[in-house]
């Protein structure tokens, strides 16, 4: 985070001081991974492709079968509104990476979750660490394997 910045950030209905976000020990989405996320990035503030991304945000959500307690115009409005909330940070922060999560909530191994745990968050997109990449390259690797066979988890669930 850009030094100084405190931005605001969503959890789960509530707007409250990124440094506030707390995930409970037993949510299943830091217990197990249990979680499936997204990520869109702003324009001079603007953000970019913002249904788009919460339409693919919503695709995984299905797939997996997580109720974010939210519908997706709402998690747009959500993302949109985090974008303004932070807005005046910009100047220093630069433009956004937007990223909302959603775990299926706090539950044991048999018990169903009662809520999903929703985050939405800004963070500043940190340009310098890649600027000396535009005038001298970068080089890439292409691994052979995929970190997960299709058959363990499907390749349309962004998690």
């Amino acid at each position: 985070m850009a030094k100084g910045i405190e931005t605001i950030a969503y959890l789960t209905g509530e707007w409250v001081p990124l440094s506030e976000i707390k995930v409970h020990v037993h949510d299943r989405g830091f217990y197990i991974g249990d979680s499936v996320f997204d990520l869109a990035r702003t324009f001079n503030g603007k953000s970019f492709k913002m249904k788009e991304h919460v339409d693919r945000l919503y695709r995984s959500l299905k797939h997996v079968r997580i109720d974010p307690g939210l519908s997706p115009e709402e998690m747009v409005e959500v993302s949109e509104e985090c974008v303004r909330r932070n807005e005046k940070f910009r100047k220093d922060a630069g433009d956004w990476h937007v990223w909302q999560a959603v775990t299926r909530g706090v539950a044991g191994w048999r018990e169903l979750p009662t809520k999903a745990t929703v985050i939405v968050q800004c963070a500043p997109i940190s340009f310098k660490i890649y600027a000396h990449q535009f005038k001298t390259g970068a080089h890439a690797v292409i691994a052979k394997t995929r970190s997960y066979s299709p058959e363990t988890v499907d390749p349309k669930v962004k998690h």
